[in-house]
């Protein structure tokens, strides 16, 4: 299997996991879901008020939509590994139809699917596949001042 088509593949199994992931969470009851948001809140508030204390209120709605925002960054980035060079207006929409199928999901676990997390969980995709996008110039620009 040439090597290409090898790195494809393992970037589809990750990014069957991850959504695998993401859309498992969205199947949770809203009261279970809570339980854990307030756990990770728990052992969370320390770091993210030294991060983030003097801008925002470090509560379980914050915990929450960090949780989204860093699970689509992550998603992103893969999306954007498995379809680079090509088109990446295809990762894009795909990360966008995660979003709105993660929101979909929720009405069925008696969550509330709301727009704004559609936005928040897009947000992140572009956010990852932009942080790739300049990991790999930064790479490119370093390995050419090597050579």
């Amino acid at each position: 299997m040439p090597e290409k088509s090898f790195k494809k593949n393992i970037l589809t199994v990750l990014i069957v996991l991850t959504l695998a992931f993401i859309w498992g969470n969205s199947l949770v009851p809203a009261g279970e879901s809570s339980q854990i948001s307030g756990w990770a809140t728990k052992y969370l508030y320390g770091p993210l008020n030294l991060i983030f204390g003097s801008f925002v209120t470090v509560d379980e709605h914050f915990v929450r939509k960090l949780a989204h925002f860093s699970e689509y960054t992550v998603l992103g980035m893969e999306l954007l590994a498995r379809f680079w060079p090509g088109p990446i207006r295809s990762a894009a929409l795909f990360g966008l139809a995660a979003a709105v199928i993660d929101e979909g999901l929720q009405g069925l676990s008696d969550r509330s699917p709301q727009l704004s997390d559609v936005m928040l969980d897009f947000t992140g995709v572009l956010f990852g596949m932009a942080l790739l996008m300049a990991v790999i110039k930064v790479t490119k620009q370093s390995a050419m001042r090597r050579n």
